[in-house]
C-alpha cells in the first residue's frame, strides 16, 4: 500500500505540470490558501506526507457549505507545497470519505475494511 501511494503521489508530481495546459493550477502562498480552505470550505488537514523535498497535504470538511450559492458537502482538496512556501492546488472536489479512521503502525498490516472480517 505505501508502495502505491508512493506511486501515485510521483504521478501526481509529474503530471501537475502539464495540466497547466488545459487549466492553470491555482497556486500561491500556503497561509493564505489554508485560510481560505478553513473559513470558506470548513476544511482540516487530514493527511499529510513528503514526496521529494515537497509537501503533500489532503484537507477535507465533515459536512456540508454553501459556497458562491453552491452547496458542497464533503469537500475535499489535495495540495502541494514546495520548501519555497509556495502551494498549489492540485485538485479538489466533494464526497470525502475517510476509509481507514485506524492510525497506521509501522511494520504492521494495513487493515482492509473490504476484506478483514472476523
Amino acid at each position: 500500500m505505501q508502495s502505491l501511494t508512493r506511486i501515485l503521489l510521483a504521478a501526481l508530481i509529474t503530471l501537475a505540470p502539464l495540466s497547466v495546459a488545459s487549466h492553470p493550477i491555482p497556486c500561491g502562498n500556503r497561509d493564505q490558501i489554508v485560510k481560505k480552505l478553513e473559513r470558506a470550505y470548513k476544511e482540516t488537514q487530514r493527511t499529510v506526507g513528503v514526496a521529494g523535498r515537497n509537501l503533500v497535504e489532503v484537507w477535507a470538511s465533515d459536512g456540508c457549505v454553501m459556497v458562491s450559492g453552491q452547496n458542497l458537502c464533503y469537500s475535499w482538496t489535495i495540495l502541494i507545497s514546495n520548501p519555497n512556501g509556495v502551494t498549489c492546488v492540485l485538485e479538489s472536489g466533494d464526497g470525502y470519505q475517510m476509509k481507514n479512521p485506524e492510525p497506521l503502525i509501522p511494520g504492521e498490516p494495513i487493515k482492509n475494511e473490504d476484506t478483514d472480517h472476523e
